[in-house]
């Protein structure tokens, strides 16, 4: 296996799944980095906005969700939604 394929998950169906705390108050920070190497992957990128929803602005995220906040509750709710967990 190489070092970036997952087991049981064929490479050419990965999803990127990148969390953003704050990346917009930091311009050259690791967060935009990795955002544009994941892009650059050819995969598609969810970006989870993981604080305030500024971040999914300033990264030009196509697909994104933002919690706005914190809480113990806010984190679950975001897992829950990326694993199709989460009920409307």
């Amino acid at each position: 296996m190489r070092e970036h394929e997952m087991p049981g998950l064929p490479l050419a169906s990965a999803v990127i799944v990148l969390g953003a705390w704050d990346a917009y108050r930091q311009p050259d920070n690791m967060q935009a980095e990795a955002l544009w190497q994941a892009r650059a992957s050819g995969h598609p990128v969810i970006v989870l906005d993981l604080h305030l929803p500024f971040d999914a602005d300033y990264l030009g995220a196509g697909a994104y969700l933002v919690t706005f906040g914190d809480t113990k509750a806010q984190m679950e709710a975001v897992v829950e939604a990326v694993f199709g967990e989460a009920r409307p």
